[in-house]
């Protein structure tokens, strides 16, 4: 998988059902082959005003992409490191679907947006290195 690269994730289970997020890679491996993947999330209002935890670094608008649908952000809380291993493994098995890459400006708002949140694990941080 390369930056910009994206996956359905393995479902989660919620009071809805079983829901899986759209996720995307944001940038080159690491020396262990280890990249950093950020969730996106739908971007809810009520009455005009952002559901509170919501992280407004990186918006995204409708049809940015062929699978978001609705306004949506990426949840730096959620942000992981994966190896391409697991990943390759996870798509080759089904656990993970692929879907198609998001455009390299894209994938640059989405690192912007990360050295920007507050919410970024702070573990993750090391990954910026591998921003190019």
């Amino acid at each position: 998988m390369a930056k910009g690269q994206s996956f359905l994730n393995v479902p989660d289970k919620t009071a809805r059902g079983e829901i899986r997020h759209l996720n995307v890679v944001i940038t080159e491996p690491d020396d262990d082959n280890n990249v950093l993947v950020v969730p996106v999330c739908t971007y809810r209002e009520k009455d005009g005003k952002p559901f509170p935890g919501q992280d407004d670094s990186c918006l995204l608008r409708t049809g940015c992409h062929p699978f978001i649908k609705e306004r949506s952000y990426i949840k730096y809380s959620n942000a992981l490191a994966m190896s391409l291993i697991d990943i390759f493994n996870g798509l080759k098995k089904g656990k993970l679907i692929k879907k198609s890459d998001f455009d390299n400006s894209f994938v640059q708002d989405m690192q912007r947006g990360a050295e920007e949140s507050i919410f970024l694990p702070e573990k993750l941080k090391r990954f910026f290195e591998y921003f190019v």
